[in-house]
């Protein structure tokens, strides 16, 4: 067995905790059984954790003849954008937002409400209505956040991408799903350096004929200015309706559109905050992410728990090495989320945050991206915090979540990933489609469909590509396509 490096101090009080408390159980791996094994009892009941605004229904999970059609909550009617908004208290801050130069803006939840509802105003002036595209090609700042929010808040359904993506790779993702609304990013900061944005965005608008209003980051105050004050409207949705279309890489052909369920994923993102993480009201959370990666879609999801959500924009190791770390410390962050290349590189570059920051609020520290090495193990305990929660998290765009991820009432041991989320069946598969001896080397496969498995891909008759892409190797089963 590995070296254990980390153990929990159990009091009790944890959602996770009292879940396996009320059901009787005397392990984590005997809970996980039970939510894969009852998935329409376990999704109901983290969204009576989550406190979920909305009808529920009555119809939980509803099996299909295969993995696509099997549906979740089909008589519940919800917003996402209702949902993320309504656990802040009023002059508290929900969103701190930081620059690689320094610069920090911060709104409070009554000011980041108000302005949704201007921005939701804003987009029906255009004729923006349920189930039309609006999409932003912009930095990670507050009015990236905003912006979404206001598409929910009406049905409408969203993209993101960022600005060191080039003009005809946006044209690649966005043009797929002809867009009504547009915002663009004037410039940004990265590594030292400022980007003018303006020849490109331009560049953009022109490649994206759909488009009927283009708002840059700078102008986007004056936008929904004339809105300002206007009651919220929040559309009330079946659970299946499409919040987000996130892009596959696009290295085989054009990117594929995978549509997502707004409440699926919103849903997903709870529960893994709620049991994986234990991320609640008041708690500061950040994930060093871009606009153009799923990790956005799912930090912005904290809102749900009632955490502030810290942005920032820029190189992870620039103007300074110890950036990310003088934002936990200053920020005073609960949760630290960060790529497993940013620990190994901290690691080489000689960071010792352990004894040059302050990290005494981190409870967890995420890592996802790729694997986390037995020596990155061994650095973040030696040399960033010794006493913190090390979450190694196993997900991807497909999904807009995890399989595998932290695990809090678990010992953290060297160089293992601490177990598969609750309600994900994964398992790794042979080649003969069974499962893998330990040790040996097989696919990630997930047996038991999930909320946030994608509703379809944009334009893909009869589902023809969403089939090719996962059901392919083992039919009926979850092929994700990593090694493990």
């Amino acid at each position: 067995m590995n070296q254990k490096l980390w153990e929990p101090a159990l009091t009790g009080d944890s959602a996770i905790e009292k879940l396996q408390g009320d059901l009787g159980l005397n392990s984590y791996s005997k809970l996980h059984t039970w939510s894969v094994t009852n998935p329409g009892e376990f999704w109901s009941r983290a969204w009576d954790d989550s406190k979920i605004i909305g009808s529920k229904g009555t119809k939980f999970f509803v099996p299909g003849s295969n993995f696509i059609s099997t549906e979740f909550f089909v008589d519940a009617r919800l917003n996402v954008a209702e949902n993320l908004l309504s656990k802040g208290d009023d002059n508290t801050f929900a969103i701190a937002s930081i620059l690689e130069d320094g610069s920090r803006s911060e709104i409070t939840w009554s000011e980041l409400r108000t302005k949704v509802a201007a921005t939701a105003a804003a987009m029906r002036a255009e004729g923006v209505g349920v189930g039309d595209r609006v999409v932003a090609w912009v930095p990670n700042v507050t009015e990236s956040v905003i912006y979404g929010l206001g598409a929910l808040s009406i049905g409408a359904v969203v993209s993101t991408a960022s600005p060191d993506f080039a003009p005809h790779a946006v044209e690649d993702r966005f043009g797929q799903v002809e867009p009504k609304i547009l915002l663009v990013a004037d410039g940004y900061q990265y590594n030292g350096k400022y980007f003018d944005c303006s020849e490109k965005s331009a560049e953009i608008e022109r490649l994206l004929p759909t488009v009927k209003k283009t708002v840059r980051v700078s102008q986007f105050d004056e936008w929904i200015k004339p809105f300002i004050g206007t009651p919220a409207n929040y559309e009330q949705l079946p659970f299946n309706h499409p919040g987000f279309v996130l892009f596959s890489s696009g290295t085989t052909g054009k990117p594929k559109c995978i549509t997502h369920s707004g409440a699926g994923v919103m849903l997903k993102a709870q529960a893994e905050m709620l049991y994986q993480f234990n991320i609640s009201k008041g708690n500061k959370v950040f994930f060093f992410t871009t606009c153009g990666w799923m990790m956005w879609n799912w930090l912005i999801m904290a809102l749900g728990r009632g955490a502030t959500i810290v942005l920032f924009d820029g190189a992870p190791m620039a103007p300074t090495p110890t950036i990310l770390f003088d934002i936990a410390q200053n920020e005073k962050l609960d949760f630290f989320g960060v790529s497993a290349k940013f620990i190994d590189s901290a690691n080489k570059e000689g960071l010792k945050p352990a004894i040059s920051h302050d990290l005494s609020t981190v409870k967890t520290i995420g890592s996802t991206g790729s694997v986390l090495s037995p020596e990155s193990f061994d650095y973040v305990y030696s040399s960033i915090k010794s006493d913190v929660h090390l979450a190694s998290m196993s997900g991807g765009t497909d999904i807009c979540g995890c399989f595998l991820a932290g695990v809090p009432t678990q010992p953290v041991y060297r160089g293992e990933l601490q177990g598969p989320c609750l309600g994900m069946a994964t398992d790794v598969y042979d080649a003969q489609g069974k499962s893998a001896a330990i040790d040996e080397k097989g696919e990630l496969v997930c047996t038991v469909p999930f909320p946030s498995k994608p509703i379809g891909f944009w334009n893909d008759v009869d589902d023809e590509k969403y089939k090719a892409a996962y059901f392919e190797g083992f039919p009926g089963v979850w092929t994700h396509g990593d090694f493990a």
